[in-house]
């Protein structure tokens, strides 16, 4: 059987999660090519860095917080991206997951993982769900 929490506390961690990536300046998401590491660890090529809101996200609202948004910018380097990480304006990692195409079930589904410098990426919505 699966553990539940209330909404409550689902709402109470995902506000934890916002409030770490804004706790520092502003929040950033970078994807990487190559084999995602171990949480925190260096490992594939930076393709892309995108800056996020001064609040990162809308308060949360049944344990899923929302990405307020999230400037577009043009990659850095050529790749396939396969897994991102978001980081406080220290650059101290908060979370990470996998990139991959539309409908992949990645964590972050993108319309193309393939980028070449100069690809503007966009990312026009941005969701993260606490359990249950």
């Amino acid at each position: 059987m699966t553990i539940e929490y209330n909404t409550n506390l689902r709402n109470d961690r995902m506000n934890e999660v916002s409030s770490s990536i804004d706790a520092v300046g502003i929040g950033k998401i970078r994807m990487y090519s190559g084999t995602r590491p171990s949480f925190g660890g260096a490992s594939g090529v930076l393709l892309v860095e995108l800056e996020m809101s001064a609040v990162s996200f809308a308060p949360a609202v049944i344990g899923v917080i929302t990405a307020n948004p999230i400037t577009p910018i043009t990659a850095i380097s050529n790749g396939s991206a396969t897994w991102f990480r978001i980081v406080n304006g220290a650059g101290n990692p908060v979370l990470e997951g996998s990139v991959g195409a539309n409908g992949s079930g990645a964590d972050l589904e993108l319309s193309t993982v393939v980028f070449s410098i100069g690809l503007y990426v966009v990312i026009s919505t941005l969701s993260i769900t606490e359990g249950n």
